[in-house]
C-alpha cells in the first residue's frame, strides 16, 4: 500500500496542474461554443432569407406571366370582333374593363380600341383635308393585378398593342356634321349608302 501512496503523492502536483488548467479553460470553451452557435444561427437565417426572397420573386414572376397570358387572350378576342363591335363600349366590345381571378389574385383587364388613319397614323375617324379614311383599328389590352397592399408588385402593368385591319369592302365609317357650323359628332343620324363602285 505504501507504493500506492507514493504514486498518488507524486501524481498530486500533476493532477493539481491539470485541474487548474481545466478551470482556466472552462470560460474559453463556453465562449467558443456560444460563438459557434451564433455563427450557425446567422448562416441559417441568411439561407432562410435567401429562400424566402427566391419564393417571392417566383410568385411575382408567375403573376406577370399570368397577366401576359390574359393580355394576349384579350388581344385575340379583340381581333375576332367586327369593326362595329370594336367601336362600341360595354361588355364584349372593344372598349371594356373586366376582371378575372386566378389562384386568388384578381386581374383587371382593360380593352380599348380606336380608329387610326393610315396616311397620318392619327387617332381619328373624322374626314377632312388631311384625313380621308379610317383604315385600321388600334387595340390595346392592359392587365393589372392587386398583390397584397401593392399594385402589380410595384411594376408597370402588362400592356399589349394590336392592329386590326378591316377586310377590303368590309366597313364604312361615317361622320355627320352640321351644315352651318361644321360641328361633328351628331348622334341619332341615320346614313344610307347607295350606288356602286
Amino acid at each position: 500500500m505504501a507504493w500506492f501512496r507514493t504514486i498518488v503523492s507524486r501524481c498530486a502536483p500533476v493532477r493539481a496542474r491539470f485541474t487548474a488548467r481545466a478551470r482556466r479553460e472552462d470560460g474559453e470553451v463556453l465562449i467558443e461554443v456560444l460563438f459557434s452557435a451564433m455563427l450557425v444561427a446567422l448562416i441559417s437565417a441568411a439561407i432562410l432569407n435567401g429562400y424566402a426572397s427566391i419564393a417571392h420573386l417566383a410568385g411575382d414572376q408567375r403573376k406577370r406571366v399570368e397577366a401576359n397570358a390574359l393580355a394576349e387572350q384579350d388581344e385575340a378576342r379583340l381581333r375576332g370582333l367586327t369593326i362595329t363591335q370594336l367601336a362600341a363600349t360595354g361588355s364584349g366590345t372593344g372598349n371594356t374593363t373586366y376582371t378575372q381571378v386566378i389562384d386568388g389574385t384578381t386581374y383587371t383587364i382593360t380593352s380599348s380600341s380606336q380608329y387610326i388613319t393610315g396616311s397620318s397614323a392619327g387617332a381619328s375617324c373624322a374626314t377632312g383635308p388631311t384625313i380621308s379614311s379610317a383604315d385600321e383599328v388600334s387595340t390595346t389590352s392592359t392587365v393589372s393585378w392587386q398583390s397584397g397592399s401593392t399594385v402589380n408588385d410595384n411594376r408597370n402593368p402588362v400592356v399589349i398593342h394590336g392592329l386590326v385591319t378591316p377586310s377590303e369592302g368590309g366597313s364604312l365609317v361615317v361622320t355627320a356634321t352640321t351644315g352651318a357650323t361644321g360641328a361633328s359628332g351628331l348622334t341619332g343620324v341615320t346614313s344610307t349608302v347607295s350606288g356602286g363602285p
